[in-house]
């Protein structure tokens, strides 16, 4: 295990192997990324040498405890502990020991959510609300959430974000010309930079640097359009 975490590099930490935590790993390794958790509980051990996952025994509320996980070289690390409390004080860590990383907390309490933000996550999960507003917009919208269900069921078919870069081969490119280019990729949403709210891009729509895209489709093509 000491090998291990010693060669760990750009990967995702994940504090706390509940139920939300397993989920949350099985997406990650799904993807191909490296994960290690860090779960308090010793009798949840055998759990995780059974499912293969690498892992840490110990309080991820300690600083020591989050520089044993390679905190300094984790690309991403998420609060998944049953408590807020103990999610705070691991996000405020952990953004002080690496400010680039990519901090993803839950919130059992809606009202956590703020004081999440503050302590330096960039993204706040409220399972409750979450799988309400998945009901809602199934109910409503079906036909996005079979999107989503095709990405995991279709082998090579990925659903990715791509940032429009200087030098990417979709910078100044219209939606249109992009579709016509891809055709085996879907051009579902985009983010302009500065901008707040997500919208579904029009055919005529320029692509500009800055811009987030998501993208449905093959693995290979994907790879293409991020340049």
């Amino acid at each position: 295990m000491r090998k291990r975490l010693d060669h760990l590099h750009d990967h995702y930490i994940v504090c706390a192997y509940g139920r939300v935590g397993r989920a949350a790993v099985a997406e990650l390794r799904a993807e191909g990324v490296a994960v290690l958790v860090v779960e308090p509980k010793p009798e949840l051990a055998e759990v995780l040498t059974a499912h293969g996952v690498a892992y840490l025994t110990a309080d991820p509320t300690q600083e020591a405890v989050l520089r044993q996980a390679g905190i300094g070289r984790a690309r991403g690390l998420l609060c998944a502990a049953d408590s807020d409390a103990a999610n705070v004080f691991v996000t405020l860590t952990a953004r002080a020991l690496n400010p680039a990383c990519t901090i993803v907390a839950r919130a059992s309490d809606p009202a956590s959510v703020d004081t999440l933000q503050r302590a330096g996550a960039d993204h706040v999960i409220s399972p409750y609300a979450v799988s309400g507003r998945h009901m809602g917009v199934l109910a409503l919208h079906p036909a996005i959430i079979d999107y989503l269900d095709l990405a995991k069921l279709v082998p090579g078919l990925r659903l990715q974000e791509i940032e429009v870069r200087a030098d990417s081969p979709l910078a100044g490119k219209g939606v249109g010309e992009t579709r016509a280019r891809y055709p085996d990729a879907q051009l579902l949403a985009l983010k302009r930079s500065g901008a707040s709210e997500i919208t579904i891009p029009g055919h005529d729509i320029v692509l500009v640097t800055g811009d987030t895209v998501l993208v449905l489709g093959p693995e290979q093509t994907l790879t293409m359009m991020a340049g």
